[in-house]
């Protein structure tokens, strides 16, 4: 069995569910918060977003391997794509305490792509434990 801040999951237990932020945002501080409470009131468990910045991801290069092939984006560069993507850091701490006000887990999923983000990971976790 494995317990996520009261909720026991286990094979008899119903399905823990997680709803996926990531860059739905677009840049907006009050919308991330407004899918935070959506995904709640839609009967998510938790939420995840994506802790990175574009230099953590890729390298701002114009070469082939750096340009993205078909979709919205076709044509431009990956760095371009994950800088206009990521939530900024100066959200994090007003995210997961607004997560945790409104009954909504999000320290437990938060994805990082680099060491120096799991540090500020964790000390967002630790200004709302003390």
């Amino acid at each position: 069995m494995i317990v996520i801040n009261d909720y026991k999951i286990c094979s008899k237990s119903p399905p823990y569910i997680v709803a996926e932020i990531s860059a739905n945002h677009n840049g907006s501080l009050l919308r991330a918060k407004e899918h935070i409470k959506k995904a709640m009131e839609s009967g998510a468990n938790a939420v995840k977003i994506q802790t990175y910045r574009a230099e953590t991801m890729t390298l701002d290069c114009d070469k082939k391997d750096f340009l993205i092939k078909g979709g919205l984006w076709d044509g431009h560069k990956l760095f371009d794509l994950y800088k206009e993507a990521h939530t900024p850091y100066e959200w994090h701490s007003e995210l997961f305490e607004y997560s945790k006000e409104i009954g909504i887990t999000m320290e437990v999923f938060q994805m990082s792509f680099h060491r120096w983000q799991r540090v500020l990971i964790n000390q967002s976790v630790h200004s709302l434990v003390t």
